[in-house]
């Protein structure tokens, strides 16, 4: 599918599709943008792929050295962006002289041509790392970027790397269960017929580690595919629905963007006697919700100080045993003549 083939189709991309999978209630309202999705870990990565990119467009367009590529790696995150430039320093500084070391030279040790490197994210036409991959005429084209796409020795093998710049750590059976890499895998056997094995490869830039090298195979092309058109569905079938279906669990919940604005957290408080599995699952997306809030609440704090509703106050008064006290929301006297209902605000 060309470029200007995926213009004009209808298109999802990799982690859209990977939202719906886990929650389409979540999916539709990341999608339409009815939550924030920003945080410092994603802008960190963000700034810290950008410097990794430019490093692979010097070594894939020009002859510069290992030493070379570790200065702009170093360089570059120097000069990131001044919000995140500490963390940013700080995530590619121990993996510098692995990506420059992977760059440079093949794992016999020989000298790396700037041809080997296929794909890369910030690459541009035949080298772009975006890929698509229309599975079914009656479902949208799937769209993804890879970080780095390598050629080996044979054609029938290609070596896929991928950044992750957060404090997870990645072992082969994280890697080997994801959605991401069997999403990827599919879309290179998909452009690359010739290809039978992507050799997928986990850098985990702050700890300067690689994952164990997992390997996806094109005979298990079927089951990746399956997977696949059963989130494309997922999605076709809920992204205009007015009210998609939630699927509750504690550790999705705890990272779900839109837990404040889920159906689960709005709905009548549930009678766990009546039915304790959906009592279970609205506890946690409650818990969710209620992490959500303080942190808002935390944000308002910190630029207004301490404020008042009904009886309550939030700030640092709360009585504490422990030294250092963070906000949070207590019961406070009220004082009768000015009433419950006042909010005081500086």
């Amino acid at each position: 599918m060309t470029d200007q083939d995926t213009a004009t189709a209808d298109v999802v991309d990799r982690s859209t599709l990977e939202t719906y999978a886990a929650c389409p209630c979540q999916g539709q309202a990341v999608e339409q943008r009815r939550v924030m999705t920003a945080s410092a870990p994603t802008e960190i990565g963000t700034e810290a792929h950008r410097v990794i990119a430019v490093a692979i467009a010097a070594f894939a367009t020009g002859d510069v050295s290992a030493e070379g590529i570790r200065e702009l790696l170093h360089t570059g995150a120097q000069k990131s962006r001044p919000d995140v430039q500490p963390e940013v320093v700080s995530t590619l500084r121990g993996s510098a002289h692995m990506i420059s070391q992977l760059l440079a030279f093949r794992e016999d040790g020989e000298p790396r041509h700037p041809n080997d490197v296929m794909r890369f994210d910030g690459g541009e036409g035949n080298r772009s790392g975006q890929l698509a991959w229309e599975p079914r005429l009656d479902l949208p084209v799937c769209t993804g970027a890879v970080d780095l796409l390598l050629a080996t020795e044979s054609e029938a093998e290609l070596d896929l790397y991928d950044w992750k710049t957060g404090r997870t750590w990645f072992n082969s059976t994280a890697v080997s269960q994801s959605f991401q890499f069997a999403f990827y895998s599919a879309m290179i056997f998909e452009n690359y017929p010739e290809c039978d094995t992507v050799n997928v490869r986990v850098l985990m830039t702050r700890f300067s580690a690689m994952a164990p090298v997992v390997r996806f195979a094109r005979a298990k092309l079927e089951d990746y595919t399956a997977r696949i058109l059963s989130a494309l569905t997922i999605y076709d079938e809920h992204r205009d629905s007015p009210r998609p279906p939630t699927w509750p669990h504690t550790a999705k919940c705890q990272l779900c963007p839109a837990s404040g604005i889920c159906p689960e957290a709005t709905r009548d408080v549930r009678d766990f006697a009546d039915d304790p599995a959906a009592g279970l699952q609205q506890l946690a997306v409650l818990g969710a919700a209620t992490k959500t809030l303080k942190a808002a609440a935390r944000a308002y704090w910190k630029a207004n100080g301490e404020f008042r509703a009904a009886g309550l106050e939030f700030g640092m008064n709360k009585p504490a045993k422990k030294r250092a006290p963070v906000p949070d929301m207590y019961a406070i006297a009220i004082d009768t003549d000015q009433g419950a209902d006042s909010c005081d605000t500086p």
